[in-house]
């Protein structure tokens, strides 16, 4: 049985402040949450679209394992058909598979030069911030920096994002266990 056959969205939600659109997913047991078996990298480590280190939410890049690309291949091809089905409560309008394609924006990102990358979210600080563990199991401090890191990451598909004519889903990595951190020496 396939683990997206239990996946719902719920009514599309506005956002009072900011206009912006969503769509909280669920499943029968509740968040919808992935945890990898084994390690992937984190090739860029954390950052955002302004370049500002000390914002709360981060983009962090993951590359892509086996198992990570089998669980999220499956999750876009369930995404078009439920987001197709849907189309009219979620869209305001009827729209096609082929239609739902054009202004669907997978998490994952492939490339014809390297493996391909999983668009994460983390974020640094509050009530929801990422939690950092070691290979025994023991809570660590946020890592001053994540760049090339190999970690098993714990990911909550939390929502439907809708900005425009464009949607896709927001993918946040709420735990990473830190299996291998580059050595940073000093320069001095």
């Amino acid at each position: 049985m396939s683990s997206t056959q239990s996946f719902q969205l719920a009514d599309v939600h506005i956002n009072a402040n900011k206009g912006a659109k969503s769509a909280l997913l669920s499943c029968k047991t509740g968040s919808v949450i992935f945890v990898a078996s084994k390690a992937c990298e984190a090739p860029f480590g954390a950052s955002n679209f302004d370049r500002d280190v000390t914002a709360v939410r981060q983009n962090l890049e993951l590359r892509l394992t086996k198992e990570l690309e089998d669980y999220f291949s499956e999750f876009d091809t369930w995404a078009v058909g439920y987001l197709a089905a849907n189309s009219e409560r979620l869209f305001k309008k009827q729209l096609t598979e082929a239609q739902i394609k054009e202004q669907y924006h997978s998490p994952v990102r492939p490339s014809e030069k390297y493996d391909p990358l999983l668009r994460t979210k983390i974020n640094t600080s509050g009530n929801y911030a990422t939690r950092f563990w070691d290979t025994d199991g023991k809570a660590i401090a946020y890592p001053a920096c994540l760049k090339g890191v190999q970690l098993v990451p714990r990911l909550h598909v939390s929502h439907l994002w809708i900005m425009g004519s464009s949607c896709g889903f927001a993918i946040n990595c709420t735990d990473l266990r830190l299996e291998e951190v580059p050595v940073v020496e000093c320069p001095f």
